[in-house]
């Protein structure tokens, strides 16, 4: 039986996100701590714990905030004796598993993430952007569709951004241009089509400019040996042949996130349970639909926490 750590990405935070894990676990606590002390501008904890979600919402404050949730509730994890077989994040949530994997230490996490929402943030400024998830249509059919639009303007801008399972594809862009496919998916048979609420249009061509602050970013930052497998968003596989874990960053933030070929792929590697950390259950939501073979439990809270690991020592 084989074992994933799954990491949330934006959009999973919520106010009052790891209070109670803060209160009762002493590796949250010494996370989420730490990051107030590295980030002492952000308010992090007040931001946490009490909100406004508009603040709490603000990419800059989201990305270190769910990296240091996510750090203190893998090491709990891992002193309780459970350790994944592969680890893998949506968007932000790489870098999250990328600290499990031994790559980033718990310091260089959350400062990366903190930098790394701040670049997407000025990347998006100004720029009047949608981000659109298309229910019903495959990858083809909205390729298609954002491909056609295209054709008609070359001006135009709407990618394919996220592919977050069946029947499950995020279209980012221009407002008006993705509101033109959202018109032409819902003639070709989508069932919904439904806005979200994001601070850019990221996983876009539009993000180019992150991509480029991160790869001098990295230029300073030391990576570690990867300690357990890793499946990135740009492939939706492991490390590659030729491939570097730089570069799968700095493209990561302008292509699109492939969760669908990362559930894909730990199916085939023989993994039956994913470990979902991150506030809320949308990974374990995404799975459902795409996966029959693979149980999903998902840690938000410290209750979520102490029966996940109950369970999975129970189990073997």
């Amino acid at each position: 039986m084989k074992t994933a750590f799954l990491y949330a990405g934006q959009g999973s935070q919520c106010a009052g996100m790891g209070k109670d894990l803060y209160e009762k676990n002493d590796f949250v606590r010494s996370s989420i701590d730490r990051a107030d002390e590295l980030l002492p501008e952000l308010s992090l904890k007040k931001v946490m714990f009490e909100g406004p979600e508009e603040r709490l919402s603000e990419t800059h404050i989201t990305q270190p905030a769910l990296a240091a949730f996510a750090a203190g509730v893998t090491e709990s994890l891992f002193a309780a004796g459970i350790r994944p077989d592969h680890v893998a994040g949506q968007s932000l949530g790489e870098y999250s598993a990328l600290f499990a994997a031994g790559v980033f230490d718990r310091d260089t996490l959350i400062k990366t993430t903190a930098f790394r929402g701040s670049e997407m943030e000025k990347a998006a400024a100004g720029i009047a952007f949608r981000m659109t998830a298309v229910l019903g249509l495959e990858e083809k059919e909205v390729r298609a569709i954002c491909d056609q639009i295209k054709n008609e303007d070359p001006s135009a801008m709407v990618e394919i951004s996220n592919l977050n399972g069946k029947g499950q594809v995020v279209i980012a862009g221009n407002e008006a241009d993705v509101m033109k496919a959202e018109e032409a998916a819902s003639a070709s048979g989508a069932k919904k089509c439904i806005a979200l609420k994001v601070g850019g249009p990221f996983h876009t061509s539009r993000m180019k400019p992150a991509g480029k602050a991160l790869e001098s970013y990295f230029e300073n930052i030391s990576f570690g040996q990867m300690q357990i497998p890793v499946l990135f968003n740009v492939t939706g596989k492991e490390l590659g042949a030729g491939e570097d874990i730089k570069s799968l960053l700095i493209r990561q933030v302008s292509e699109t996130v492939r969760l669908t070929d990362i559930l894909t792929s730990l199916e085939e590697k023989g993994v039956t349970k994913v470990v979902e950390i991150g506030p809320g259950k949308t990974i374990a939501g995404m799975i459902r639909r795409s996966c029959s073979g693979i149980k999903t439990v998902s840690i938000s809270n410290a209750d979520d926490l102490a029966a996940a690991v109950d369970m999975i020592l129970q189990e073997g």
